[in-house]
C-alpha cells in the first residue's frame, strides 16, 4: 500500500538523518553503469566458449563462487582484457547520490567489494576530500571513529588490475587476507553509534566476506539490510526474523541475526 510504503521510507529517512552513516555496498550498485554481475560475466564467458544452454544453467545452479570460476580462467590465459570491464561506464545517480550525501556530511564511509571506479569519479565530480583504503596494510589502519570520509575497496581497485587478480586469486585459494576480516569484522563492531545501510550486495562472496560476517555475533550498529524486488512493495523484517518470499534473505540467514531489520523494496 502507499501509505506503508511512505510511512516504512519516511521512518527509514528520518532515522539516518540523525547521524551519518556507514554504506556497505557491492556489485548492484554498479550494474546500471554497464558493469556486469559476476553470474552475468560467467555466462557471457560460457556462451562466449559455445557452452550450451543447459551446462551454463548446471554452472549457474552449482553457486559456484565467482573468484573460483575465474582463478580457472587465469590459469588458462591473460585475463586482463576481462578484468578491463571493470574500468568502463560513468557513475549513475546512485554513485553521484552517495557523492552528494558524502559532501553534505550524512555518510562517513563507504565500503564496497567492487573494482570500479566509480565512485571515485563520483566522489571527485563533487569534490569531495575522501581517503581510500585498499592495500592490506591501509585497510589494517582504519580508524573507525575518524571524521573524514572513508572509501574502503576491500577487493581492490581496478588501477591496479595486477593486484585484483592477484585479490581474485587468493580469496579462490580461500586465503583471504587476514586485514580484509578485520576490516569487515570492524566495520559491524567497531561504527560508533552509527547506522549501516547494506545494499547492491547479494553476500555471495562465499570464500571471504561472508564467513568474515559470520563470525560477527553481536552488533552495537544499527544494521539495515536492503533486499531489492521487482515489484517495487516495501515492507521490513526485524531482526533474525526469516522471509520465506525474499530470495535474498534466504542466502543471508547469518546476517539476519545482527541485522536491525531487512527492508524489502
Amino acid at each position: 500500500m502507499p501509505s506503508e510504503r511512505s510511512a516504512t521510507l519516511g521512518n527509514l529517512a528520518a532515522d539516518l538523518l540523525r547521524q551519518p552513516l556507514t554504506i556497505f555496498t557491492g556489485a548492484g550498485l554498479s550494474k546500471s553503469a554497464g558493469i556486469p554481475l559476476a553470474l552475468e560475466m560467467q555466462n557471457s564467458i560460457l556462451q562466449h566458449l559455445a557452452f550450451n544452454e543447459r551446462d551454463i544453467n548446471l554452472f549457474s545452479h552449482a553457486n559456484l563462487p565467482f573468484e573460483a570460476f575465474f582463478e580457472v580462467l587465469l590459469g588458462a590465459a591473460d585475463c586482463n582484457t576481462l578484468l578491463r570491464v571493470f574500468q568502463r561506464g560513468k557513475p549513475t545517480r546512485n554513485h553521484r547520490l552517495l557523492a552528494r550525501l558524502a559532501r553534505s556530511g550524512l555518510i562517513s564511509t563507504v565500503v564496497t567489494t567492487n573494482f570500479d571506479l566509480l565512485l571515485e569519479a563520483a566522489f571527485e565530480a563533487e569534490h569531495l576530500a575522501y581517503r581510500e583504503f585498499v592495500t592490506d596494510e591501509a585497510l589494517a589502519a582504519i580508524t573507525w571513529s575518524g571524521q573524514e570520509v572513508k572509501l574502503v575497496k576491500l577487493h581492490g581497485t581496478i588501477r591496479d588490475i595486477d593486484a585484483v587478480a592477484v585479490s581474485i586469486r587468493r580469496v579462490a585459494a580461500q586465503h583471504y587476507v587476514a586485514s580484509r576480516t578485520d576490516a569487515v569484522r570492524n566495520m559491524l563492531t567497531k561504527t560508533p553509534g552509527g547506522t549501516i545501510l547494506i545494499f547492491g550486495y547479494s553476500c555471495s562472496d562465499r570464500f571471504d566476506i561472508s564467513p568474515a560476517i559470520r563470525g560477527v555475533r553481536d552488533s552495537p550498529c544499527r544494521i539495515i539490510y536492503l533486499n531489492h524486488r521487482e515489484d517495487q512493495s516495501v515492507s521490513s523484517t526485524p531482526r533474525g526474523k526469516g522471509s520465506s518470499g525474499c530470495r535474498a534473505v534466504a542466502s543471508v540467514v547469518f546476517l539476519s541475526k545482527i541485522t536491525d531489520f531487512i527492508l524489502h523494496c
